[in-house]
């Protein structure tokens, strides 16, 4: 990224397979790439959204966080505001021991993970921002955005009992 454009790559991977071991013995995971397909989406006119339904919506936002926090050199110190108002905004809500929602909405993106009690999961939400009419001086262009999907066969066994 400059100051002027962006670009993203997402790599995601889908496993497939049947056999799993528990336990702390696990001697060996085999997996076998079948295949991979990458989509280059260029002159993007408008915001990138991923969105998703998973249990782990809070693990998704902690890494996207992260990803993207570095990227765009954003830490902690940055955040000037609260749910309500603020350039840099960060809200959560907690109930016992559950987030029910937590999000940040900053110049570059928007990422947020909500609790279904219904289905038992997370709904994640992620907006990155992209200005391709090049009139703001703060959120850059984004020039490309790459999603590659990769494919693989994966068995889990124990070396001992010849499993794999």
């Amino acid at each position: 990224m400059d100051n002027q454009s962006a670009e993203i790559g997402f790599v995601l991977f889908s496993l497939f397979g049947e056999s799993s071991i528990t336990g702390t013995t696990t001697e060996g995971i085999h997996h076998k790439v079948i295949g991979d397909n990458q989509f280059d989406h260029t002159n993007l006119t408008s915001d990138v959204w991923i969105n998703a339904t998973r249990r782990y919506g809070l693990a998704w936002y902690n890494f996207f966080n992260t990803s993207l926090g570095g990227a765009y050199d954003v830490d902690g110190g940055d955040f000037d505001g609260n749910c309500s108002s603020g350039t840099y905004r960060f809200c959560r809500g907690i109930s016992g021991n559950r987030v029910i929602f937590v999000w940040v909405d900053i110049p570059y993106y928007r990422l947020e993970t909500t609790w279904n009690s219904g289905t038992q999961d997370y709904t994640f939400r992620l907006r990155i921002k992209n200005d391709w009419t090049n009139v703001d001086p703060v959120v850059p262009r984004l020039d490309l955005f790459s999603l590659e999907h990769g494919f693989a066969n994966t068995v889990v066994g124990s070396l001992q009992a010849g499993s794999i």
